[in-house]
């Protein structure tokens, strides 16, 4: 009988049954007349606590982007910065550009000084050992309209390249989809790729959707399809691999596996203000090819705009987060891998909103975590088993910590992205939480913008799984044995999850209700595994740990 060891085995912790906010926001920033418009949470000067940066101005006003600082785990409601340039600005992006160990942050401008009719553009605020500089250090050569942007890695070279949508629909002014690409340190100052198609784009995202290993390019599109550039070993296609059926008015994107079967699916925010469903829709993806027509849609029709995937209620299974315009923040929890048509969640608060951001904000739910990661494919890329992560400690590969000019992150989807030539095996030290906590940008003059603490409790919460051990037989028989508390009496079916997200069959039978060991099938090689465990009670992933054969 060949006998199986296991490492880092033991885990504790809460599926929530319930979606962990109150319906109304625990912090407000003070308005002062700004249309918010993009957002993050992210620590800018370093004090291990999240910042709030926010773009405003939107189509209405040229306004300033600002940063409300985070002491000790309280954001003020004034920022104590704003950048000395006003503009219309669209949404922003946070990345390490330089490799300096600071986040900078990349801006948009949907309008040029003149508003509608006037191009706008790109630029970069850098962050200079925790402050921003008051005016860009960069802007792109060329004047475009544009909504979004996103940071990613294209070429494979560990250095975040930026992505920037194109194109305003309500005028009819499409552009091509830009990459600036990033040469040690220093973006370009004209783009070295453009799509050879001209769109309203108005979001987009990177990702690996086909599991090669590189970062393909999602964009969502008004007045036509959604679409996909792929990467072909580095190099990003000029033409579509990847279109919708249906010509809609999408305003945002989001992506992750919602249906829990390794591969990076796509929700998108229909807006019908100038036509379409106004639905939020969510494209399966199906072992590496997203299907053209959407799996699930909304109840909801009206004017989507900012919407996220992340998981809210502790399971493991990413949730879907909407807003829409002067109107509620609503949540759709992921039960078993599908979504339901109605909200399980909604706010009490009506705004304009525009985008969400989530991190431990007060720090009450920090931990340290270790993985040891696996290469994708053939590409730059590893996943990491957590999303969000607050933050990475360090790097190994080799033996050798690795600095943070030698590799780029999206810590909110979760990949990390490095050059083939450094190995393939990553040892990563990162900051996790289980208490996240919601901030809301909200294009509205008269409100500021909301921050939705977690408010769960460890205790009294139902339909919870309590504990999961994991641990060798004292027969000295090597078996891997789980131990499952569950509230209620049902079937319960386990399977190890591999790094390149294989599901396999661990364990399926009927346990009664309280504490009940039983023995687990091993899985078909050793090697770096996760457990997800389907219980009446729900659904928990446990994070990565080792199993191995002498």
């Amino acid at each position: 009988m060949e006998r199986w060891y296991v490492v880092l085995a033991l885990w504790n912790g809460v599926v929530w049954s319930q979606v962990p906010y109150d319906r109304n926001p625990q912090w407000e920033s003070a308005p002062q007349g700004f249309y918010a418009t993009g957002l993050a949470l992210a620590d800018m000067d370093g004090d291990v606590f999240p910042e709030l940066v926010v773009s405003c101005g939107n189509d209405m006003a040229r306004q300033p982007v600002c940063l409300y600082s985070n002491q000790a785990g309280q954001l003020q409601q004034l920022p104590s910065w704003c950048s000395a340039d006003s503009g219309y600005h669209g949404h922003l992006a946070v990345a390490d550009v330089d490799g300096d160990g600071w986040l900078d942050v990349a801006v948009t401008e949907y309008l040029g000084a003149g508003g509608f009719g006037s191009p706008g553009g790109v630029k970069l605020y850098r962050n200079h050992y925790g402050r921003l500089e008051p005016l860009p250090g960069w802007r792109a050569r060329e004047s475009f309209p544009s909504f979004r942007c996103a940071w990613g890695d294209v070429d494979g070279d560990g250095r975040p390249d930026l992505a920037v949508a194109g194109g305003e629909a309500y005028t009819r002014v499409p552009e091509p989809v830009r990459v600036y690409r990033n040469y040690g340190g220093v973006l370009e100052q004209s783009a070295s790729w453009q799509s050879l198609d001209s769109v309203y784009a108005y979001d987009l995202a990177w990702e690996d959707f086909n599991g090669d290993g590189w970062l393909d390019l999602a964009v969502a599109c008004a007045r036509g399809p959604s679409r996909v550039y792929y990467n072909r070993g580095g190099s990003l296609e000029r033409r579509p691999g990847w279109m919708a059926a249906e010509a809609e008015f999408a305003n945002s994107l989001a992506v992750g596996d919602v249906d829990g079967d390794g591969w990076i699916d796509v929700a998108v925010s229909f807006n019908r203000q100038l036509g379409g469903s106004g639905r939020f829709v969510l494209f399966r993806n199906q072992t590496g090819k997203l299907e053209r027509t959407p799996l699930w849609r909304s109840s909801f029709s009206g004017y989507g705009s900012g919407i996220a995937l992340v998981d809210v209620d502790g399971d493991g299974a990413l949730d879907l987060v909407t807003g829409a315009w002067w109107d509620t923040v609503r949540i759709y929890r992921n039960l078993g891998g599908t979504l339901p048509s109605e909200p399980h969640w909604r706010s009490r608060t009506r705004s304009v909103v525009e985008a969400f951001a989530f991190a431990d904000v007060n720090g009450d739910g920090l931990r340290e975590v270790l993985w040891s990661l696996y290469r994708i494919g053939e590409g730059s890329l590893f996943r990491l088993p957590v999303r969000p992560v607050e933050r990475l400690l360090e790097l190994r590969m080799g033996g050798a910590s690795l600095p943070p000019n030698r590799y780029c992150s999206n810590l909110a989807t979760g990949w990390l992205s490095l050059p083939r030539n450094l190995g393939d095996t990553l040892v990563v030290r990162a900051v996790v939480s289980n208490r996240l906590d919601m901030a809301v940008s909200n294009w509205d003059p008269e409100q500021g913008n909301f921050l939705f603490a977690w408010q769960g409790s460890e205790t009294g919460v139902p339909a919870q799984i309590q504990r999961l051990l994991l641990r060798i037989h004292s027969d000295g028989a090597g078996n891997v044995v789980a131990e499952c508390c569950v509230p209620e009496a049902g079937m319960v079916t386990a399977e190890w999850m591999t790094l390149l997200g294989q599901s396999l069959p661990a364990f399926s039978g009927h346990l009664p209700a309280g504490c009940s060991r039983f023995e687990l099938s091993p899985p078909s090689a050793a090697g770096w595994h996760g457990l997800r465990l389907h219980t009446p009670a729900g659904r928990v992933l446990m994070p990565l740990f080792r199993l191995y054969s002498p």
